[in-house]
């Protein structure tokens, strides 16, 4: 009778032990699927913000700019030149007819050069 109760015992020991690990590797499972999961999305949306920092550094450097949009300490000289450059004088006196110095300085550069 002893010997029944231990093997009874044993058995009922062992269907818990074994629904435990059942329930262990279903939940590891389960964890590991969603990590796996997580890992695979955060990759896509990191993929697609570097794709388009990318873009938006090329898209950058295909965009026409003017020097002093880039370098914004360029000299009086510098500024005029590239003004006389770019536009014609009734175009310049457009732009700076609110200016008298800018507009004097510009007559007295167009006259010597």
């Amino acid at each position: 009778m002893v010997n029944t109760d231990k093997q009874f015992l044993d058995a009922i020991h062992g269907k818990i032990i074994a629904k435990k690990r059942k329930w262990i590797t279903m939940f590891t499972s389960a964890m590991i699927l969603m990590v796996v999961f997580i890992a695979y999305e955060s990759f896509n949306i990191i993929q697609n913000e570097r794709y388009e920092s990318l873009w938006s550094e090329y898209q950058y450097e295909q965009e026409e700019y003017y020097l002093w949009e880039v370098n914004d300490e360029l000299s009086d000289d510098e500024l005029f030149s590239v003004m006389l450059e770019l536009y014609d004088m009734d175009e310049i006196f457009d732009i700076l007819k609110d200016s008298s110095e800018l507009l004097q300085v510009l007559k007295t550069t167009n006259l010597e050069g």
